[in-house]
C-alpha cells in the first residue's frame, strides 16, 4: 500500500463519535426516524452554537431543520462511528442553509412529502417525505391529497423557554436546510422559489461530527415529532 493509500484508510476508519443505539434508515420513507432526528438536529446545533446572546425572549432566530428522507442511504449501526460510515450514510457533500419561510410554505411541504402515500397500503412510503426537527406533525393520510397535514406545532423561538405552539401561515421562520433543497433540486422548488434571507453554513458531515463532540454518545429515539391517524380495523 502507497503511503497516500495508507493516510486515506486511516483517515477514513478514524473514530468520531459513538451511539448507543441503532440509527435505522429504512423508515425514514414512511415516518419519524431516529437517523432522521439525530441529522436534523445536528443540522439545527450548527447554527445555534454561534448564535448571538438572546434579546427580546428570544434564545434563538432559528427553530426549525427540515431535510429530504433521501439525504440518508444506509442506517449507521450502535457502536463506535467512523468516518467511513458518515460518508457511506450521506455521500452528498451538501453545505447546510439558514433560510426564511413563510409557514404557508412549510405546510405545503409537509403535504408534498406525503402527497404520494397510499393509504390503503399496509406500509406507505413516500421519497419526499420529511424529517424535521423544531416541529409536530399529525398527518392523516385518508384525507384528500393537499389536506393530509392535520396539525403543525412550531418550537417557539421568541421566548424564554421553548414550547411548542401552532404553525401560522403568515409568520416567517428561520429554517436550517440542505444545500440541494435551498436550491430546488429533486423537486423541491417550493423552497427555492420562496426562501429568503440565505445563510451557508458548515458542511453536513463536518456538522454532524462537530453535534458529537457537543452532546457525547448518542442515544436518539422517537419522539412523536411525525405521527400519523391510527384507525381501527
Amino acid at each position: 500500500m502507497v503511503p497516500w493509500q495508507h493516510e486515506l484508510e486511516t483517515m477514513s476508519n478514524r473514530i468520531v463519535g459513538q451511539s448507543r443505539v441503532f440509527l435505522q434508515q429504512s423508515e425514514c420513507s414512511r415516518g419519524e426516524c431516529n437517523l432522521g432526528n439525530f441529522f436534523t438536529d445536528a443540522m439545527l446545533h450548527a447554527f445555534l452554537k454561534d448564535a448571538s446572546p438572546s434579546v427580546n425572549d428570544s434564545w434563538s432566530d432559528v427553530s426549525i431543520a427540515l431535510t429530504s428522507q433521501g439525504t440518508f442511504r444506509v442506517p449507521i449501526p450502535a457502536g463506535n462511528i467512523t468516518y467511513k460510515q458518515l460518508v457511506a450514510m450521506c455521500p452528498w457533500e451538501n453545505r447546510l442553509v439558514a433560510l426564511n419561510l413563510r409557514g404557508q410554505i412549510i405546510l405545503e411541504l409537509l403535504e408534498d412529502g406525503v402527497a404520494s402515500m397510499n393509504a390503503s397500503s399496509s406500509s406507505p412510503r413516500s421519497t419526499r417525505f420529511l424529517q424535521v426537527s423544531g416541529l409536530r406533525v399529525l398527518f392523516d393520510l385518508s384525507a384528500a391529497r393537499g389536506q393530509r397535514v392535520t396539525s403543525v406545532r412550531v418550537r417557539c423561538s421568541r421566548c424564554q423557554v421553548p414550547e411548542y405552539r401552532p404553525l401560522d401561515p403568515e409568520e416567517v421562520y428561520r429554517v436550517v436546510v440542505m444545500d440541494y433543497l435551498a436550491r430546488g433540486m429533486n423537486g423541491f422548488s417550493l423552497i427555492s422559489d420562496n426562501a429568503e434571507d440565505l445563510e451557508l453554513g458548515p458542511f453536513d458531515l463536518d456538522a454532524l461530527m462537530d453535534y458529537m463532540d457537543s452532546v457525547g454518545i448518542i442515544v436518539a429515539g422517537i419522539e412523536n415529532r411525525l405521527q400519523f391517524v391510527k384507525y381501527k380495523t
